[in-house]
């Protein structure tokens, strides 16, 4: 099992510098978020001069705050198809076989869903053909249980599948709801590619593991493990706190030196 680190627990430091904390740490991997590298102005030959100076592997996360895959303006709709594209783009350009995209979600929480659902197919579409023209695969992500999302269980993301079945999955621990069984959720959800990591509290997600309310047994880890794909350390730091308290939750449990994580 590969272990990355999201670039947003650095947020506002040098790309460089993340790239050497993650080396530092041991880990494989760096997952990039596009509204960081565009806020950054992360260029592509630097960001594969320290894939190849540090030897890490990186992972992307596609642009999502301020964008909807299943907005009812087609002008929104349209906008965010089209970062995806460009985000595929990317991927390819750095040998990353996948990229992490949110689904859309409803305008206003009462609406029918139905409406959304329709909308969304049509983006899907058209990143479907995206996807197979450039040879990189989307990866859509489970998420959290709020009034407006769409694709909160695994059952509704399976249903995606079944009519685009090269899509991937991503599953994030943090966005299981407190009293669920991550587990079991885990083990529903098809196609995964990539696990995301971090506590949750009732009032905020993607806190450091240990000190969230998340039931985080130690049989999870090993069925983590058995999936067999990246694992990404998530958050939004601005030192070094964050990625620190879960690296030391991760070993005081010897998750990390039992080699449930592979380290280099």
């Amino acid at each position: 099992m590969k272990l990355y680190a999201a670039t947003t627990l650095f947020w506002g430091q040098p790309l460089e510098t993340i790239f050497q904390k993650v080396h530092d740490a041991e880990l494989q991997g760096i997952e990039l978020w596009m509204e960081q590298m565009q806020l950054e102005d992360w260029s592509l030959p630097k960001i594969k001069q320290l894939m190849q100076q540090y030897n890490l592997a990186v992972s992307l996360h596609a642009r999502s705050w301020d964008l909807n895959l299943a907005s009812l303006n087609e002008e929104i709709r349209n906008a965010s198809v089209h970062e995806i594209i460009d985000a595929l783009y990317i991927a390819k350009a750095l040998n990353c076989p996948s990229v992490t995209i949110h689904p859309g979600r409803k305008m206003i929480a009462s609406h029918s869903s139905i409406f959304y659902e329709q909308a969304m197919d049509e983006s899907l579409k058209t990143l479907y053909k995206a996807s197979e023209k450039t040879g990189v695969s989307i990866s859509i992500e489970l998420l959290e249980k709020l009034p407006k999302e769409l694709y909160v269980e695994p059952e509704a993301l399976n249903r995606l599948l079944e009519k685009y079945p090269l899509f991937k999955t991503t599953f994030d621990i943090a966005h299981i709801g407190l009293q669920d069984n991550i587990e079991e959720k885990l083990c529903q959800l098809r196609n995964i590619d990539k696990i995301h990591i971090s506590d949750a509290t009732e009032q905020k997600f993607h806190v450091a593991l240990g000190t969230g309310q998340l039931l985080l047994p130690h049989t999870l880890w090993h069925r983590i493990k058995e999936q067999n794909v990246p694992v990404v350390l998530e958050g939004l730091c601005y030192d070094n706190t964050m990625f620190t308290q879960h690296l030391n939750y991760l070993k005081e449990l010897e998750i990390i030196n039992n080699e449930l994580f592979s380290y280099k």
